[in-house]
């Protein structure tokens, strides 16, 4: 009788173990699940472009107050993104416009605008900002250039206005 009794018990500590094992094993892969989770689109960072390269930060430098603000969230760049490429330059198939950069020109510039992309390169901008509130923005590309190619914002500028508040 008491073999029945021992034996009794190692087959119940032997499905007990096993039962064990099966929970581990499952937790294991449980987690395992957790961890390969694809994070949402509100978690990962959304990607914003211009003229085909990945934007990693706008900065904006008052001319005025030398002030500087910058941009780091795809929201508010991928707005200031979306006014430019509205009206675009030649890349974007349209006409370029360009305009004088005398000295009136320059006086009249309200901020630097400097555009740095993920490889490592940096697109410099000049910002005036309109009486009427209407913005333009010229592009140089080299600093002895005395025309640039601009984007003129026109009913666009209502809506990236706020951008170009440094306080």
């Amino acid at each position: 009788m008491e073999e029945k009794g021992a034996e009794f018990v190692k087959k119940r500590m032997v499905c007990f173990l096993a039962i064990m094992l099966i929970s581990l094993s499952a937790c294991g892969k449980e987690k395992e699940k957790q961890e390969k989770v694809v994070p949402t689109t509100s978690q990962e960072a959304e990607v914003v472009t211009f003229q085909g390269k990945e934007i990693k930060e706008i900065q904006l430098t008052s001319t005025k107050t030398k002030g500087t603000k910058v941009l780091k969230k795809a929201k508010d760049m991928k707005q200031l993104v979306s006014a430019l490429e509205q009206v675009g330059l030649e890349e974007n198939g349209d006409e370029p416009k360009t305009l004088s950069l005398d000295e009136a020109a320059k006086s009249a510039i309200h901020y630097n605008m400097s555009i740095d992309y993920g490889d490592g390169s940096i697109g410099k901008y000049f910002v005036w900002v309109e009486d009427d509130g209407e913005i333009v923005i010229g592009h140089k590309d080299t600093p002895e250039k005395e025309r640039v190619e601009f984007y003129d914002l026109k009913e666009a500028s209502k809506k990236v206005a706020e951008t170009f508040k440094i306080e």
